[in-house]
């Protein structure tokens, strides 16, 4: 019984670890380190928002989620849609996405909402 406990204990500690740390959701300030560049579009007769992200960091990027609200005219939310940016973003590099929306709409906000940093480690690994 006691071993279970213990073994309990450490897979809830494992999964909490594995969870909490590098993940930078509900990003406040965004701006400071990625660049967006979007406008309305469709694809196949379907709405989205497009555009480019640029990572104006010094650290490469993976995992980026954004935040897609459409608008209505007097500029209230109507939907908030998640999308994604494929890939890695290194430094200074542009990356193309497309998000498709529910329907087309006035106007959009468009920000980041969540990411990853990838940070080498500094150390010989020999």
């Amino acid at each position: 019984m006691r071993r279970m406990r213990w073994l309990l204990a450490v897979v809830i500690l494992a999964g909490w670890m594995g969870t909490a740390f590098g993940q930078n959701f509900a990003v406040i300030g965004g701006e400071q380190f990625f660049k967006l560049d979007w406008a309305a579009g469709e694809r196949k007769g379907r709405p989205n928002v497009q555009g480019y992200l640029l990572n104006d960091w010094g650290f490469p990027a993976i995992k980026i989620m954004l935040k897609v609200e459409s608008l209505d005219t007097a500029g209230r939310v109507v939907t908030t849609t998640p999308g994604y940016v494929a890939g890695q973003v290194t430094p200074g590099m542009r990356a193309y996405f497309e998000v498709p929306v529910p329907a087309a709409a006035p106007s959009y906000r468009v920000s980041v909402w969540s990411f990853d940093w990838i940070q080498s480690g500094g150390g010989d690994l020999r």
